[in-house]
């Protein structure tokens, strides 16, 4: 790994008023050597965010193509044959399993026995 460079006094500590002119000129030059060779460093990150981004864009515009070329295709083929294949035969009796359980038969309601409280006297 690179070696991390610090800046041997922390800047807040100092009083600038009691630093000499010289003092000042050093501290400044080391503050913008530290800065200088940190620029190398996120010159290379800012690459490699910038690489990633991309990517990022063109999996993105990949899939939205794919979308788009398996919505062509479904439309030219014309509308789904109940018993394609036996797996989409059973996803659609689970999905009309589904939909009984959500919306119940009104008849089916009235055939449970209706509870009620019972009263003592």
């Amino acid at each position: 790994m690179s070696e991390t460079k610090t800046i041997k006094e922390p800047v807040m500590d100092i009083n600038p008023d009691e630093l000499t002119p010289e003092e000042l000129n050093k501290r400044r030059q080391d503050i913008t050597n530290f800065y200088k060779d940190n620029i190398k460093h996120l010159k290379v990150q800012l690459e490699y965010e910038t690489m990633l981004s991309e990517i990022e864009k063109k999996r993105a515009e990949r899939v939205q193509a794919q979308m788009f070329m398996a919505q062509i295709m479904a439309k030219q083929q014309g509308p789904p044959t109940e018993n394609t294949s036996p797996a989409s035969g059973e996803f659609m009796n689970m999905q009309r399993m589904a939909q009984e359980m959500e919306s119940p038969n009104p008849d089916a309601v009235n055939d449970r026995p209706t509870r009620t409280l019972k009263r003592d006297q």
